[in-house]
């Protein structure tokens, strides 16, 4: 239900003055959550710029709370980091192109700000967005195997994702489905002549989470 987003705030101001920063993020209930953080340096000469950051190398989801930071800034000596439902920056630590983090506890999105100094201050943001997704999806099924043909009917439940990709095993033959999810539900009907007496449904979130159901007899 959401893309990765990395995005770069720049301001180059000389003087006082006042930033905010504000983004949305996908609250729990579907709704649209807004966080403003101002920011209120003095800054004089030349302060860092072109900062830069990622989570996980850019990929759009999580399945841990625990993450990596790719980061760059041009001019900084100490920089300092924050989720976006924290009330207050961490403390400053040098500069680094790299940094184990821990996001916030809570499938959706997630939001890291990033913020570096020099001897001059800071008046750069920088902010990455990932979709924490810690949650398998759910599976259900009827089945009917007649004359040789069985027919399958699959609901798919997943509260993040927009697609599910299944496979249902029968021995070594395997078929995958793809199948879309609308508001965390989809639903599929399959037929075909499996070429074992059992079947397994196997189904992956995107994020990589899966779901199994019981390898299953075939039974006429």
């Amino acid at each position: 239900m959401a893309t990765g987003i990395t995005q770069r705030i720049r301001e180059n101001i000389i003087g006082v003055f006042a930033l905010a920063v504000i983004f949305t993020s996908l609250a729990a209930a579907g709704g649209i959550a807004y966080n403003i953080f101002t920011i209120q340096p003095t800054a004089v000469g030349t302060v860092p710029t072109d900062l830069f950051i990622t989570i996980n190398n850019g990929q759009d989801f999580s399945t841990s709370q625990d993450v990596n930071l790719t980061l760059f800034a041009n001019n900084a000596e100490e920089c300092r980091y924050m989720n976006s439902e924290d009330p207050d920056w961490n403390e400053w630590e040098p500069y680094s192109l790299e940094k184990e983090w821990k996001l916030n506890a809570g499938d959706g999105q997630h939001a890291v700000l990033y913020q570096c100094r020099n001897t001059e201050l800071s008046n750069s943001i920088g902010l990455a967005i990932i979709t924490l997704d810690t949650t398998a999806p759910t599976i259900s099924y009827t089945s009917q195997f007649d004359n040789s043909t069985l027919n399958l009917e699959m609901e798919v439940f997943d509260a993040i994702s927009d697609q599910s990709i299944c496979t249902v095993k029968f021995g070594s033959q395997e078929d995958t489905i793809t199948i879309e999810l609308n508001s965390g539900i989809g639903k599929e009907s399959y037929s075909t002549s499996p070429a074992g007496d059992s079947f397994q449904i196997i189904c992956y979130d995107e994020a990589g989470n899966n779901a199994e159901t019981p390898v299953i007899q075939l039974v006429q």
